[in-house]
């Protein structure tokens, strides 16, 4: 499978591996007994009823816990910014967002603790996309509040994600004649189980559920975009781009550019006045279709270039292998001259490689933007 490539559903909601209510309730557990040190302490492996344990010792006494919560949960947590920790899980801590997930637990706080848990649903990030957010929406836009059977859902699962980032929904015709893929029970189990716990889903009974209305508001809240076409090029009147109001987007473009010393990275400039960067941070795969903010999806360029590069004017070209150029590629109805660098590559990139845009946005924005736009693009897919 090519670098950052997915075929299908499932392999873009896999990466979480364990149920949020049993995480939660686990962790709860460690908190209350002041056990989160544990985790950075020696320790050994052991077999104990068919199962294994980490053993160490913590205040003189000896401290079993399963091998599950290093191989699987507390990554998995931090991936959900419910918990932070260093290398070798050191200064392993709550963050702001599980202290309050937890005091919503434990006082029972039923409609705070849905909102938290859809909040960690819109916003989570895989390599610049937003899988569980995009496939809420997916599955509203097919299903409505309609039943879905379990079979239905792992077929689902099982369908081809380019299809679905297409058409923005699921085909129910289609799926007759797509065989569920066994890859995909494992990931099934997690994904309804938050979307149970989070108020998106209720159970109707062992074989099926729905979705509840909660979905219509969630898909408004986190699938707002801002976006630009080639006819306001100029256009003096218009906002800041890239400072608008849109949910996460001011802390987005603070990232943004400063992970690229505060240059546009398509042309290398600088361009501020008195104190201000008078930069966009451009969305590499669109907020409407399920990017995220976070830094890898992000781009900073000079305004005139993000309103071209959002009207699928140009786009970037991922890098071969063993290298690190990011080609830029134009349309054909593009004419210009001296807008883009002579090699025809991104000027900067950020130092450290972790933060270089996502192979998975910059491909999606190739497949589906280029040449068409993220107006004329989001306005299919919502309106399909």
């Amino acid at each position: 499978m090519r670098r950052g490539s997915h075929s299908f559903f499932y392999e873009i909601l896999k990466d979480v591996k364990n149920n949020i209510d049993t995480m939660v309730e686990d962790l709860d557990e460690k908190v209350k007994k002041n056990q989160l040190k544990i985790f950075e302490l020696p320790s050994d492996l052991i077999r104990k009823n068919n199962s294994l344990y980490n053993v160490c010792i913590f205040e003189k006494k000896e401290i079993y816990y399963k091998s599950t919560w290093k191989k699987s949960k507390l990554p998995d947590l931090k991936k959900l910014k419910i918990i932070n920790y260093g290398k070798g899980y050191k200064n392993l801590q709550l963050t702001y967002l599980g202290q309050q997930l937890l005091t919503f637990y434990n006082k029972k706080k039923k409609e705070d603790f849905e909102k938290l848990l859809k909040n960690i649903i819109g916003t989570y990030n895989y390599k610049g996309f937003r899988p569980y957010a995009f496939f809420v929406k997916t599955l509203y836009k097919t299903f409505g509040t309609s039943a879905v059977d379990e079979l239905l859902f792992s077929k689902i699962l099982s369908h081809p994600i380019n299809k679905t980032l297409l058409e923005n929904r699921v085909k129910i015709e289609g799926l007759k004649h797509t065989p569920p893929l066994k890859e995909a029970v494992r990931p099934k189990s997690y994904i309804e189980n938050f979307l149970y716990n989070s108020g998106l889903a209720i159970k109707l009974n062992n074989k099926s559920f729905k979705l509840t209305t909660s979905c219509d508001q969630f898909i408004k809240m986190y699938f707002s975009d801002q976006i630009h076409s080639l006819d306001e090029l100029g256009n003096k009147e218009l906002s800041t781009g890239s400072t608008g109001t849109r949910r996460g987007q001011k802390e987005f473009r603070d990232k943004v550019l400063a992970a690229y010393n505060y240059k546009c990275a398509v042309t290398g400039c600088e361009l501020r006045y008195g104190d201000k960067y008078k930069i966009d941070a451009a969305h590499v795969f669109p907020v409407c279709a399920g990017g995220s903010n976070d830094v890898t999806n992000g781009i900073p360029m000079l305004k005139h270039i993000h309103q071209l590069f959002d009207s699928g004017a140009f786009t970037i070209i991922p890098p071969k292998k063993n290298s690190t150029k990011f080609k830029i590629k134009t349309s054909k109805n593009l004419r210009h001259n001296g807008i883009f660098p002579t090699n025809m590559e991104l000027s900067i990139l950020p130092s450290k490689k972790n933060l270089h845009p996502s192979i998975l946005s910059v491909k999606n924005h190739n497949e589906f933007v280029f040449n068409k736009g993220v107006q004329k693009y989001c306005s299919e897919i919502n309106n399909n």
